[in-house]
């Protein structure tokens, strides 16, 4: 499939497109768009919710039976940060040599003038999700005028002047992130109030990707190799989440000593290995009980918990509530209506 708009990747035309491939009308209420795909295209769901003037957050979730490409340009200079928590998608900006792959567990931030151009491929068969959230340059002025140097994504060092030409930064999702990424996609309220939600984790995940560059100063005895290893070791902690390898075999398989594999983390991730296996198996296991795929005993043993009782003391301190008390839980702000297109 193939989608084509002038405006952002999430505009109004872009759903339109969508819409009539999907054979499904999409949801219009004056703040967001959202759409459901049909069994016919996928599963799952895309959103675009306009939180104020000038900030807004595109929401992601979904796995379609064919690949799909999506052409954009922006009509405004624009902040953009991507976080991407499943699967994986491949795009090309104007004015930037090199392709962009974005993997499991990576984000980036974006900024470009208007009139920059990109295209987005998403896989078939294969699950995304991603939350992205944008910015104007006023919205962004406002909030980070007074912000050091060093705190600025590279292209904004000298201020909004940066956006006169396309600059991408990639690298890790923090845990910090990640958990944030994910208490913005289970948003527990509606309307306003749900909004407001959104607009408070919108903005603590663009602190969360700023402060990156202030972590990656005390990283820097890391060169590329030993970064590229230590987040391929992350990937394996979460693809054998159920059986994870030990530290010794971890270290192994990625071409490091088991010294420099337990340093790089806690430089990385700030966390140490089982730090970061532990706060993965919780969301994936949150993830699993309020989608209904599993019941509890079945969610332990899915993420590596031989006994439902210790799963659940573990899910209770992390998240402070039974894990059971989710299981009949679904918010409307989490998932797009399934209803047709309102105004």
């Amino acid at each position: 499939m193939k989608l084509s708009a002038i405006g952002l990747r999430a505009t109004e035309e872009l759903f339109e497109q969508a819409s009539r491939l999907s054979d499904t009308p999409y949801r219009s209420d004056g703040y967001e768009l959202s759409l459901n795909f049909p069994h016919t295209i996928g599963r799952g769901y895309v959103r675009n919710v306009r939180l104020r003037e000038g900030l807004e957050v595109f929401i992601a979730d979904c796995e379609l039976r064919e690949g799909l490409v999506v052409e954009a340009s922006t009509r405004d200079p624009a902040l953009e940060i991507n976080l991407h928590l499943a699967g994986e998608t491949w795009g090309s900006i104007s004015g930037l040599r090199e392709e962009l792959a974005l993997r499991s567990g990576e984000a980036s931030l974006f900024v470009g003038p208007a009139g920059t151009r990109g295209v987005a491929r998403f896989p078939a068969a294969r699950r995304v999700v991603s939350v992205e959230v944008r910015l104007s340059p006023a919205v962004l002025d406002s909030l980070l005028a007074s912000a050091p140097e060093h705190e600025l994504p590279a292209a904004l060092s000298g201020g909004a002047d940066g956006f006169d030409r396309p600059h991408v930064e990639r690298g890790v999702m923090s845990g910090a992130e990640r958990a944030t990424a994910h208490q913005l996609l289970g948003c527990p309220f509606d309307g306003a109030l749900g909004r407001l939600y959104l607009e408070a984790k919108a903005l603590e995940l663009v602190a969360l990707r700023f402060s990156q560059r202030v972590v990656r100063r005390d990283a820097s005895s890391l060169d590329t190799y030993e970064a590229s290893r230590i987040r391929e070791a992350a990937e394996v902690l979460v693809r054998e989440m159920a059986h994870p390898p030990s530290l010794v075999e971890l270290a192994r398989r990625v071409g490091l000593n088991d010294f420099k594999l337990k340093a790089g983390f806690k430089q990385v991730f700030e966390t140490t290995t089982f730090g970061y296996l532990h706060e993965r198996r919780m969301e994936e296991a949150r993830r699993l009980i309020e989608t209904g795929e599993m019941n509890v005993g079945e969610v332990a043993l899915e993420v590596g918990y031989a006994s439902p009782s210790r799963f659940a003391a573990a899910f209770k301190k992390r998240f402070g509530i039974r894990p059971s008390s989710l299981l009949p839980y679904r918010s409307d702000c989490r998932k797009a209506p399934a209803n047709g297109r309102q105004s």
